[in-house]
């Protein structure tokens, strides 16, 4: 009896030895920052990986893409001194083409934006008026008259009750919104040449 004890305890031992000269040779996937020199699982180890990679770290600042069709709350449409002078303003060149790009893209912003004061004609007629002063007709003399800039200025400022829109539209949207403006006030007052291409009724 003596004898298989002694036999049973020695050929433990014998297998815990040989297990333990094995465990070398062996490789055990490593959940932990970080994973003891072993790479041979670095790409199934998910916490070390995070841990690795090279993009945010706790107390490190990287720069991040802004997400698309977003304006930074420090952006400056134009220098200070052209925002505070609409006479400045008044100089301003519009840098977008008049095309159907840049037309359907104003169209769209200002059904966005704009349509509830200014109707679709820009007549000022939208729907929350007259809860609200009525706006000037964005086709009337005076603002035919006037330049693109001052235009721009206006949408970028905002004028008398109507608030600044430079939080909403980027520089470039705002200039597209003007060449919209354009087409409205051509659409209420064309050209007698506008006339003659209409189609013949």
């Amino acid at each position: 009896m003596r004898r298989t004890a002694l036999a049973l305890m020695i050929a433990a031992l014998g297998l815990a030895t040989l297990l333990g000269g094995c465990r070398k040779e062996r490789k055990f996937l490593e959940i932990g920052i970080p994973a003891h020199g072993d790479e041979t699982f670095m790409e199934l180890n998910p916490v070390d990986d995070m841990h690795d990679q090279a993009h945010l770290k706790a107390q490190e600042e990287e720069s991040m893409m802004p997400a698309p069709l977003t304006v930074p709350r420090t952006h400056i449409a134009y220098p200070e001194a052209v925002r505070q002078d609409k006479n400045l303003a008044k100089a301003l060149t519009n840098p977008v083409a008049i095309d159907k790009e840049s037309l359907l893209r104003g169209q769209d912003l200002y059904m966005t934006y704009c349509v509830v004061c200014h109707d679709e004609r820009g007549l000022g007629n939208g729907t929350i008026i007259p809860k609200f002063s009525k706006p000037p007709a964005l086709t009337s003399r005076k603002l035919r008259a006037a330049t693109d800039g001052e235009l721009y200025h206006i949408i970028s400022n905002g004028q008398n009750v109507m608030p600044s829109y430079a939080n909403q539209l980027k520089p470039m949207e705002r200039w597209a919104v003007v060449n919209y403006l354009r087409a409205l006030q051509r659409a209420e007052n064309p050209t007698a040449a506008d006339v003659q291409r209409l189609p013949q009724q």
